[in-house]
């Protein structure tokens, strides 16, 4: 009888500390998140974007969840319990625009039609590379409201002349266009930093805190397999 009554108390502690995390699963920033070892108790929810990841952990769905600063801040206004736990990344992005548009530098993007996502630390991104050339987003271009994988292909058909958007789309845009592509960065404007996100209320339960902080020491360890052996973790 005892021995059983300890298996139950096991079992219920294991389900207890039982996590979800909400993973853009479009994003290599991501890489580190699904390179860690597979943990009891641990559960990956793959979602299109980082907006669909924060709108998950807002309505209690998951624990943890990815996303850039940008959406941590915007989220915060709602929930201001919102915690960064990790950074997983810090990117440059990228405008990827076509030559045969007359591109060849941020001036030249002066009414033409440039996509980035709304919300987004892409439109940030776009924004700020405007600015700094002396242009405004509402008034000196004509902006296109697109998600990163659908960029590539409409830069392709000519439906936008440029778009502003974070890896990997960026170098698929870049590779979409060949030899009629103009790369246009500048990593002062801004870098992101992708993060691991959760809330006051998730780390106040200590068995979901203890879950949380035994999966990140598993993404730190998959993060530096990352650095040391890069092409070993492209196969896992």
């Amino acid at each position: 009888m005892r021995n059983a009554l300890i298996i139950f108390l096991v079992f219920a502690a294991a389900a207890a500390a039982q996590i979800k995390i909400a993973v853009n699963a479009t994003t290599i920033e991501s890489a580190p998140i699904f390179l860690a070892e597979r943990m009891p108790g641990v559960e990956i929810v793959p979602v299109p974007n980082g907006r669909v990841a924060m709108e998950q952990l807002l309505h209690g769905n998951v624990d943890a969840a990815t996303g850039s600063e940008t959406q941590m801040l915007l989220n915060s206004i709602a929930e201001p319990g919102i915690r960064i736990i990790l950074t997983l990344a810090e990117a440059h992005y990228r405008i990827i625009a076509r030559q045969s548009a007359g591109i060849h530098r941020i001036e030249d993007l002066r009414g033409k039609k440039v996509a980035a996502t709304v919300n987004t630390s892409s439109q940030y991104f776009l924004r700020e590379m405007l600015r700094k050339a002396g242009m405004l987003l509402d008034t000196d271009i004509h902006f296109v409201n697109l998600e990163g994988p659908d960029m590539p292909a409409a830069l392709k058909r000519g439906d936008v002349d440029a778009v502003a958007i974070w890896e990997p789309h960026a170098q698929n845009a870049l590779e979409a266009l060949g030899s009629d592509a103009v790369d246009l960065q500048n990593a002062s404007v801004y870098r992101e930093r992708f993060n691991l996100n959760t809330t006051t209320k998730v780390l106040r339960n200590p068995d979901k805190r203890r879950a949380l902080v035994e999966f990140l020491r598993a993404v730190l360890r998959a993060s530096d397999l990352a650095r040391r052996q890069p092409v070993q973790a492209r196969m896992l």
